[in-house]
């Protein structure tokens, strides 16, 4: 369905940082004092999590209290080798993460997936609730941005967190 190019060259992750109003604020790089510094940027607390990762694979919250934060940095930074994504904390993660289902540029329907209990990430593999197929007003506006932008490189479908 979609162009093979644009799997290739939007990594899910990396792409969203076109829409920096819709994201919360993130820092990608692989320098561990860099993602200490940021997290005490974000008032103590992030999340990191892999570039490359799917299905909630590798998603840590830190805490700068936590006396594991540079162990965990380590690892997933693979020493400062790897990339990784820090982002600002947003507890209303448990409220649910909404996503916008777009096809050929009209939002085609969304979900809200709730993370279980003891999880951090809402993916839609282990989401206890999914609905929705209705889109509003600033659904179709999303939608319709997120197109401009993904169409260029062939896609036809795509999601919008």
């Amino acid at each position: 369905m979609n162009n093979p190019r644009g799997l290739r060259e939007a990594n899910e992750k990396l792409y969203a940082l076109r829409f920096p109003e819709q994201i919360p604020q993130t820092l990608v790089t692989s320098d561990m004092r860099r993602l200490k510094e940021f997290m005490v940027e974000l008032g103590g607390e992030m999340i990191i999590k892999p570039l490359d990762g799917a299905g909630g694979s590798g998603v840590f919250y830190l805490n700068q209290q936590d006396r594991n934060t540079n162990s965990i940095l380590e690892a997933a930074t693979n020493n400062g080798q790897k990339l990784v994504m820090g982002q600002r904390y947003l507890p209303e993660i448990r409220q649910g993460d909404k996503r916008i289902i777009v096809l050929n540029g009209e939002p085609s329907g969304r979900s809200c997936e709730f993370p279980r209990k003891k999880k951090l990430a809402a993916i839609f593999t282990s989401a206890d609730s999914v609905f929705g197929r209705r889109s509003r007003r600033e659904t179709k506006k999303s939608a319709q941005r997120l197109h401009r932008c993904c169409g260029k490189m062939g896609y036809i479908s795509s999601a919008w967190t």
